[in-house]
C-alpha cells in the first residue's frame, strides 16, 4: 500500500470523513447525473444507496469543474490518474474509456461551461460508489496537501 493510500485511510482521516459524512452524500446525490441534469433532486440518497448507484467519473468531473478544483486545485491530467488509481479499468470499455479513448479529457477540453451543460455517460463508462468517492476525494486532498507544503 502506497503512502498516499495510507493518508487517505489514516484514524485522523476517517474522523474528517465521519464529521463531515451527510455532507459528502449530499454532494455525491447533488451530481448524480439524474439530478444534475434536472438541477433538482429526482433521486434522493436512499434510493442511490439501496441500488448501490454509481457516479459516473464524467459527474465526477463536473463536480470538480463546478467547485472550483479544476484548473485550481489540480489539473485533468491529475485528476484523471487519481481516477485510474482510485478505480482501475476492469473491462474492455472501461480501458477504452480512460486508457485508449481518453474520453474523460476529451470532456474536458470540449464542455466550455460545465455549470450550464448535462451530463450524459456513456456506455462502458466507469463510476464511482460512494466509498470510492470519498477515497477519491481524500487522495486528491493529501495530493494538494503535499503539494501545498512543497511551495511553502
Amino acid at each position: 500500500m502506497g503512502e498516499e493510500t495510507l493518508d487517505v485511510l489514516s484514524e485522523e482521516a476517517i474522523r474528517v470523513y465521519l464529521m463531515y459524512y451527510d455532507q459528502l452524500k449530499q454532494l455525491f446525490t447533488q451530481y448524480m447525473h439524474v439530478n444534475f441534469n434536472a438541477k433538482k433532486k429526482v433521486q434522493g440518497w436512499r434510493d442511490i444507496e439501496d441500488k448501490n448507484q454509481i457516479l459516473a467519473v464524467s459527474a465526477f468531473l463536473k463536480l470538480c469543474r463546478c467547485n472550483h478544483l479544476l484548473p485550481g486545485t489540480l489539473n485533468v491530467e491529475s485528476l484523471h490518474m487519481f481516477i485510474e488509481q482510485t478505480i482501475p479499468p476492469i473491462t474492455q470499455k472501461e480501458y477504452e474509456y480512460l486508457v485508449e479513448k481518453k474520453v474523460l479529457l476529451r470532456i474536458y477540453n470540449e464542455d466550455t461551461n460545465p455549470q450550464q451543460t448535462t451530463c450524459e455517460p456513456i456506455d462502458g463508462e466507469p463510476g464511482l460508489l460512494f466509498h470510492e468517492f470519498i477515497f477519491l476525494l481524500g487522495l486528491i486532498a493529501v495530493s494538494h496537501m503535499e503539494t501545498s507544503n512543497m511551495t511553502s
